[in-house]
C-alpha cells in the first residue's frame, strides 16, 4: 500500500500511505503534500523558464512568426467551434433578398484538416470560380506550420463539409502563405459559384462576415461597418494589403466570404483579437490568383505574388 492514496469514507483525500509494515499506518497528509508539489513547480519554474524563452527566441529569430501558446487541455492545433452572431437564415440573414442568402448558403462550406484522426485546423471556406471550375478559397493557415513561418505541415488530410452536411475529401491545389490564402478542390460537385471581379471598389456601408462550424455545420452572419483606417500597431499581422471590418466574429469566420448588403463579395476574413476583422479584399486575391495560374505554380510558399509587393514575408500569428 505504499505511495498508495488514502481516503475518507465520503470520498475526501486524506493524505498518501508511507508505511503499513506496523502497528499503526503512517502517512503523509494532504497539505504537506501541496505545498510540497507548490514548491516543485516553482522550483522547476525558475529553472525551465529561462530555458523555454531562449527556445522561442530562438524558434522566432528562425522563423519570423511570434509563437502563441495553446490553451490548457486541448487536444488539437484550434478548437475553432464557437459560434458567432445570427444562424441562417434567422437574424442578419434578413436584410439581405431570399435568392442572395440562399445563394451564400450553398457555396459556403467548413474546411477541416487532420494528422491521423487528431483535428489540426478547422475553418470556413466557399466556392469561387477558379479557371473554370469549383474551388473552395479559404485560410492557408489549414496547412501552416504553426512552428514555422513559411511552411506547411506534410501529410495532412482535408476534409470538407459540404452545404448539403456531406463530408468529402479536399485536396490542396495552391496556397500563399505569404497572404495566407489557399485553394482546395473537390470531386463530383458542382454548384453555381461567383467568379471574382477584379475591379476597384471603395466600401463605406454594412458588410457581413460569413462563416460554418465544422463540428455542426451551422451557418452563421454578423454584420458591421467596413473600416479604411485602422492602428496598424494593434493588429496581429503585417499585412499591409488588410482592411477591416467592425464585425464581431468568433475564430470560425477565418476563411469565409465578407459580403455587402447587395450580396457582392468583399474580401475574404481573417481574425485579429484586437481591432475588428481583418479581410483581404478581392482585387487583390485575384491579382495573387492569376499569379498563381500565370506561372503554373507547383504547391510551394510565396508563389502568388501582388505587382507593388517586394517585401519580406508576412509575420502571420496563428490564433491559440
Amino acid at each position: 500500500m505504499q505511495g498508495g492514496a488514502l481516503f475518507e469514507f465520503d470520498g475526501n483525500f486524506v493524505g498518501m500511505n508511507l508505511f503499513s509494515n506496523m502497528e499503526r499506518p503512517i502517512f503523509l497528509p494532504r497539505d504537506i503534500i501541496f505545498d510540497r508539489l507548490n514548491h516543485f513547480q516553482t522550483s522547476m519554474e525558475k529553472i525551465i523558464f529561462p530555458m523555454l524563452l531562449k527556445s522561442v527566441r530562438h524558434r522566432k529569430r528562425l522563423t519570423g512568426v511570434e509563437l502563441h501558446s495553446y490553451p490548457e487541455g486541448s487536444t488539437s492545433v484550434n478548437t475553432f467551434g464557437e459560434q458567432f452572431g445570427d444562424e441562417y437564415p434567422t437574424g442578419v440573414w434578413g436584410k439581405f433578398k431570399k435568392e442572395v442568402s440562399s445563394n451564400i448558403s450553398e457555396i459556403v462550406v467548413a474546411v477541416a484538416s487532420f494528422h491521423g484522426e487528431t483535428k489540426f485546423f478547422a475553418c470556413t471556406g466557399f466556392f469561387i470560380n477558379y479557371d473554370g471550375c469549383p474551388t473552395i478559397l479559404t485560410s492557408a493557415s489549414l496547412v501552416r506550420d504553426p512552428d514555422g513561418a513559411n511552411e506547411i505541415v506534410s501529410s495532412l488530410r482535408i476534409e470538407v463539409l459540404l452545404p448539403n452536411k456531406d463530408h468529402t475529401v479536399g485536396e490542396l491545389e495552391h496556397y500563399s502563405l505569404h497572404y495566407n490564402v489557399a485553394l482546395v478542390s473537390v470531386k463530383n460537385y458542382n454548384v453555381d459559384c461567383p467568379k471574382l471581379k477584379c475591379e476597384l471598389m471603395r466600401y463605406c456601408g454594412t458588410v457581413v462576415a460569413v462563416g460554418r462550424c465544422f463540428e455542426s455545420g451551422i451557418l452563421m452572419a454578423t454584420s458591421g461597418e467596413f473600416i479604411h483606417d485602422c492602428d496598424e500597431e494593434s493588429i496581429d499581422s503585417d499585412c499591409e494589403y488588410f482592411s477591416y471590418t467592425t464585425c464581431r466574429t468568433t475564430k470560425v469566420v477565418i476563411g469565409g466570404p465578407v459580403v455587402d448588403l447587395d450580396g457582392k463579395f468583399v474580401g475574404i476574413n481573417y481574425y485579429d483579437t484586437k481591432i475588428g476583422t481583418p479581410l483581404l479584399c478581392f482585387i487583390d486575391i485575384c491579382e495573387i490568383l492569376d499569379d498563381l495560374k500565370t506561372k503554373k505554380a507547383m504547391i510551394g510558399g510565396h508563389e502568388g505574388r501582388l505587382k507593388n509587393d517586394d517585401g519580406p514575408p508576412n509575420i502571420w500569428i496563428l490564433p491559440a
